[in-house]
């Protein structure tokens, strides 16, 4: 997968000081089910819970250090559109809303575009990393958001966890991201 600069600069940010790096994590399970658009791998000691159609959530298990963070993707449709930039942004903006309305304290630390390129597909997408907090707990988030290039619908990869605990858990997500694979173009 290739980085824009901008996305390089925020993975370099991200990373900073941390004892591990995405390299060095062993993930071992595989998610993919025929039909969603992309696989991905994560922790074999990770839970995964499929709430809705088309939208999976990956954590540590109960007891763990990574059990309070999460690693969620969702397929959201979207209007028919050539200008996928448009409805990526619009994805991201609708998200950002939400987030301001279910949280206090939002702040937006970087919003840059994404380039994801694997296995001859190229699409460019967004991101973002915010902190927020709800119910007195501080929180960061880091959002991906991915156009499929033939269908109307946008990969959501989002990244949470506690302020405290997502350092030491980000190698682990981005990982996980690095795994992402689009497929079915």
């Amino acid at each position: 997968m290739k980085f824009s600069l901008p996305a390089a600069l925020v993975a370099v940010f991200l990373l900073a000081g941390l004892p591990a790096y995405a390299e060095d994590i062993k993930l071992g399970a595989d998610f993919g089910p025929e039909g969603w658009g992309y696989r991905i791998d994560y922790p074999v000691d990770w839970t995964k819970v499929e709430p809705s159609n088309y939208a999976v959530v990956f954590s540590g298990r109960q007891g763990t250090a990574a059990y309070h963070t999460t690693v969620s993707i969702q397929n959201v449709r979207t209007p028919e559109t050539k200008d996928k930039i448009a409805a990526v942004m619009g994805e991201l903006a609708r998200l950002e809303g939400r987030i301001r309305d279910e949280t206090t304290g939002l702040e937006v630390l970087t919003r840059n575009p994404f380039v994801y390129e694997k296995r001859g597909i190229k699409v460019t997408g967004a991101q973002m990393v915010a902190e927020f907090a709800k119910r007195g707990d501080a929180f960061r988030q880091w959002i991906v958001i991915l156009p499929r290039t033939k269908a109307p619908i946008l990969h959501v990869w989002i990244f949470t966890g506690p302020l405290e605990d997502f350092p030491q858990a980000l190698p682990t997500a981005k990982a996980m991201l690095d795994s992402f694979e689009i497929r079915g173009e």
